[in-house]
């Protein structure tokens, strides 16, 4: 099993009776970040390569460094384009029974005895 230091933050903010609300909040903000930056560490090739310290050979530097903060922002700022999205679905067009499928539906339908000429099956 993979030891996530990560994870272990959490478990230090909730043994300490002073964590506020802030505290709790930069953890969620951080986390995702953080954990993509640990799960590059576990790869040394690849870690060493993008200079990379989070694992417990290397260290745990990298964590809540520049590298975990733009990963974070990124993850936070598409599920926020991805809510705002779920929230302006465009609604359904009505469909007229009257009316050609073929032209665009009129705003308000005509009544049935207005005076146009109609195709009669």
């Amino acid at each position: 099993m993979m030891h996530l230091q990560s994870l272990q933050w959490l478990l230090d903010l909730q043994a300490s009776n002073s964590a506020g609300f802030l505290d709790y909040f930069r953890f969620a903000f951080t986390l995702p970040g953080n954990l993509f930056v640990e799960l590059i560490g576990v790869f040394p090739a690849l870690a060493s390569f993008l200079g990379i310290a989070a694992s417990p050979e290397t260290g745990y530097s990298s964590l809540n460094g520049l590298l975990a903060k733009i990963i974070s922002c990124a993850f936070w700022l598409f599920l926020f384009i991805q809510a705002l999205n779920l929230s302006n679905k465009p609604k359904d067009s009505k469909v007229y029974l009257d009316e050609d499928s073929k032209t665009q539906p009129l705003l308000l339908p005509l009544p049935k005895d207005y005076p146009i000429l109609r195709k009669h099956s």
